[in-house]
């Protein structure tokens, strides 16, 4: 793999986990990330050893803290000495392992709640500049990882070997165990290849917080609160003007209160010019997920 930035984080007060990586490798996110709700997060990166994710949180789920895990995975390993990898648990214990072979410059930083890590990077600064960009960040779990990706991006330019970066991920789960753990899996964003992968997992992450919104404006909504709905999703909106769903979405939950001019405006605003709306909206009468258009009171 190039060059890579990695971090593996806890928020405690979120109850999240998560990581981030910055990579020059194709689909960086599919290769290194493990995690499980509950248990922890595995970064590999260096040359890979793919079993190092599923086993590190199999040690982690048994009860192993996660130095003892690594130590587990590391003396098993034929080649411990080309392998990058760190490892986090619930409680926010780190654990990291940069081996002598790896590619300089390579190292990491531990701290509080999160561990950082970068390779052949030629510039030591990297992981320190990632450190501090994550402690004094604001925002989600992951904004801060992103943030953290982005100082070490721009500590080591004019500095790196291999190249720009291509892409980049980030994945956030529950720190808290659950019977259901496609609940526990909150976040889980790529950017496969991209000449700018950070400004995209960005621009993904606004997207992300849009839908958060309008999720919260749909149920709202299904309750009758028509002013506190219809503010969530102006801000979901506002985050992803471009973004036809969330529209779709608001649109149908005002005509299903019998808000019938503002959810048609709303419905045309959707679907954009050259579209008969008319028939959209017939076409969902006739479906049972609106009203029937002749029979919806006007708005009040």
């Amino acid at each position: 793999m190039g060059g890579a930035l990695s971090i593996v984080a806890v928020d405690r007060r979120s109850g999240q986990m998560g990581a981030g990586v910055l990579s020059q490798s194709f689909s960086v996110g599919s290769k290194t990330i493990w995690a499980e709700p509950g248990v922890g997060v595995v970064v590999a990166q260096g040359t890979i050893e793919p079993t190092y994710g599923p086993l590190g949180l199999a040690l982690l789920k048994g009860g192993k803290t996660p130095p003892q895990a690594l130590k587990s995975l590391l003396a098993t390993d034929p080649r411990p000495g080309v392998r990058q990898v760190m490892t986090i648990d619930s409680r926010g214990r780190a654990a990291a392992h940069t081996g002598k072979s790896c590619l300089p410059e390579s190292g990491y930083q531990a701290g509080r709640g999160f561990c950082v890590q970068a390779n052949f990077m030629n510039a030591k600064r990297a992981w320190r500049s990632m450190a501090a960009a994550f402690r004094g960040g604001k925002g989600t779990l992951a904004e801060r990882m992103v943030s953290a990706l982005e100082a070490g991006e721009q500590a080591t330019k004019g500095a790196r070997r291999g190249g720009a970066p291509r892409s980049a991920a980030v994945m956030v789960v529950a720190a808290i165990p659950t019977n259901t753990p496609w609940e526990g899996r909150l976040l889980d964003l790529r950017v496969e290849s991209s000449d700018a992968p950070l400004k995209e997992l960005k621009g993904l992450l606004r997207t992300q917080e849009a839908y958060g919104y309008a999720a919260s404006g749909e149920e709202l909504l299904s309750r009758g609160e028509v002013s506190k709905g219809g503010k969530e999703f102006l801000k979901a909106i506002s985050l992803a003007p471009e973004s036809t769903e969330v529209k779709l979405w608001f649109a149908i939950g005002m005509l299903r209160l019998g808000q019938a001019k503002s959810g048609e405006r709303l419905l045309r605003n959707a679907i954009g010019r050259g579209q008969d709306a008319k028939a959209i909206l017939q076409e969902l009468a006739a479906r049972g997920i609106v009203g029937s258009p002749a029979k919806r009171p006007a708005d009040e």
